[in-house]
C-alpha cells in the first residue's frame, strides 16, 4: 500500500537576497532622511555653489549643501559655508638694512673701479680718495691705511690685502697687523683684482688693456696679456674648475688659465661691457652677466655650450653681482639706486624678481661685496658718501591653504 508519508516532494526554493558588504534599505531608517527624499521629490532646493560643502554632502546624502541649507528640513543645521583661502606665495627673500656708515667724501663714481672687499668675517675695507678705510661691523671701529694716490682697485684673500692705486702701485698688506709686505709698480692702474684661490692674484687693467697675474710665492708676474681691441671691463674666476671670464668689450671670453692666448669659449650676447661677473660656486660651469648701460639685461648661462639657462631685463646698469644659492641671485642696480634678489626659473628660462630694495642710496650703487664667511650678508657703497650694510634671509616657502580637517578623512562605506 502506498504510504503518503514517503511521498517526496520538491520544494521550491526561496528567493534570498543577498546582503552585500552594507544593507541599504529600501525605506528610510529616520524621520530626517524621510524628510529628506520628500523634500528631494517635490524640488525646494537651490544650485549649488560650493565645491567643497558640496562634495561633502553629495557623498553623505547625495545633495548639495546649499541645497540642504534652503531646503525645510526639521531640526537641520549646517555651519556655515567654508570659503576657500586663495593660494598665497611668500617672498623666496627677505632684504634687510642692518647699518649705515657716513663717509665724509672719497668714494668715487667711476664705473670701472672696485674699491670694495670684505677681509674677516667683520670688517670691510673700502678704497676712497688717498686712504683705504678699515671698517669692524662688530665694534664699530675704523682704521685708515694711507696711501699716496687714489685706490682704484681692493682684494684679499689668503691673509693679504692687495691694494691698487691711480698710478699702478700695488700694495700687499697683512691683514692682521696691517703692514706691508709687498710692493709692485706698474704704468697703468688696475681696475680689477680677484684671488686665484691658491697663491696668487689675477689683476685686469680697463685704461691699460691688460690682464696680469702675480703669485705670492716669486716677486715675479707669471702672466701679462695685452689686449689691443677693447677694454677690459670685468674679471672673474672660477676655483672649482680653475676658469676665467674677462669682459673685453661687449664680448665675455672664457680663458684657461694656464693657456691665455686664446679664448675657449665666447659669448656676444651683451651690448655693452659687463663688469658684473660671477661664476656659480654651487654648480659646475654656470656664469651670472650682467650688462652696462646700453644692454641692461641679466642672464645666467653656461659657459661650456654657451646657452642661456635664464634671462631678465631689469632696466637699468648692472654694476655687481653675487650668488646667494643655486636658483637665486643678487644684484646692484646702477640707475635705479637699489639691490635686488632675482630667482631662476629654469623651466621659462626667465628671472623673476624676488624682492627690492627701496631707494636707500641716492647715488647710483657702485660698489658691493658679499661676506665670503656668511653669503647672505654683504656690503655696499655709492658715490652719495655711504656704505650700507645687509643681510639677505630666506624663509620657509609656505602656501595659505585649506587646512586639515573632517573634510579630508577617509570614510568608511
Amino acid at each position: 500500500m502506498y504510504d503518503r508519508r514517503y511521498e517526496f516532494f520538491p520544494k521550491q526554493p526561496k528567493n534570498r537576497r543577498v546582503k552585500g558588504d552594507r544593507d541599504i534599505p529600501s525605506r528610510s531608517q529616520d524621520s530626517r532622511t524621510s524628510d529628506l527624499q520628500y523634500a528631494k521629490v517635490r524640488k525646494v532646493f537651490d544650485q549649488p555653489k560650493n565645491k567643497i560643502s558640496d562634495a561633502l554632502c553629495a557623498s553623505l546624502w547625495n545633495v548639495s549643501h546649499q541645497q540642504m541649507r534652503n531646503s525645510p528640513l526639521r531640526g537641520l543645521t549646517l555651519p556655515d559655508t567654508y570659503k576657500t583661502q586663495p593660494v598665497i606665495k611668500k617672498a623666496l627673500h627677505t632684504l634687510d638694512l642692518e647699518e649705515g656708515l657716513y663717509v665724509e667724501e672719497g668714494i668715487s663714481g667711476n664705473y670701472y673701479l672696485n674699491s670694495l672687499c670684505w677681509t674677516s668675517k667683520t670688517q670691510v675695507c673700502i678704497g676712497l680718495e688717498e686712504s683705504v678705510l678699515v671698517y669692524d661691523i662688530k665694534t664699530q671701529q675704523e682704521r685708515e691705511i694711507a696711501t699716496r694716490y687714489s685706490i682704484t682697485a681692493l682684494a684679499y684673500d689668503f691673509g693679504v690685502l692687495v691694494i691698487a692705486d691711480s698710478k699702478g702701485g700695488i700694495q700687499y698688506i697683512n691683514s692682521e697687523v696691517y703692514t706691508q709686505v709687498r710692493l709692485t709698480h706698474k704704468t697703468k692702474a688696475y681696475t680689477k683684482i680677484i684671488s686665484d684661490g691658491s697663491h696668487g692674484f689675477y689683476a685686469a687693467s680697463q685704461y691699460g688693456r691688460c690682464l696680469t697675474h702675480f703669485d705670492l710665492r716669486t716677486p715675479q708676474r707669471t702672466h701679462n696679456i695685452q689686449f689691443f681691441d677693447a677694454s677690459l671691463t670685468g674679471l672673474a674666476f672660477d676655483k672649482v674648475t680653475g676658469t676665467l671670464a674677462i669682459s673685453n668689450g661687449t664680448t665675455i671670453e672664457i680663458f684657461d688659465p694656464s693657456y691665455l692666448r686664446h679664448p675657449t669659449f665666447t659669448f656676444t650676447d651683451h651690448k655693452s661691457p659687463s663688469k658684473a661677473l660671477e661664476f656659480s660656486p654651487y654648480q659646475r660651469n654656470i656664469l651670472a652677466s650682467g650688462g652696462g648701460a646700453d644692454d641692461m639685461t641679466l642672464k645666467i648661462w653656461d659657459f661650456k655650450t654657451g646657452a642661456i639657462i635664464a634671462k631678465a631685463i631689469p632696466k637699468t646698469q648692472i654694476c655687481n653681482i653675487h650668488w646667494l644659492d643655486s636658483d637665486s641671485v643678487l644684484i646692484t642696480e646702477g640707475n635705479e639706486h637699489r639691490v635686488s634678489c632675482w630667482s631662476i626659473n629654469r623651466a621659462s628660462e626667465q628671472l623673476s624678481m624676488d624682492c627690492s630694495s627701496s631707494n636707500v642710496h641716492t647715488d647710483r650703487v657702485l660698489l658691493s661685496a658679499q661676506n665670503p664667511h656668511n653669503k647672505k650678508n654683504f656690503a655696499t657703497a655709492s658715490p652719495d658718501q655711504t656704505l650700507r650694510f645687509w643681510s639677505v634671509d630666506k624663509p620657509a616657502v609656505s602656501d595659505t591653504e585649506i587646512p586639515e580637517s573632517y573634510l579630508n578623512a577617509a570614510r568608511i562605506r
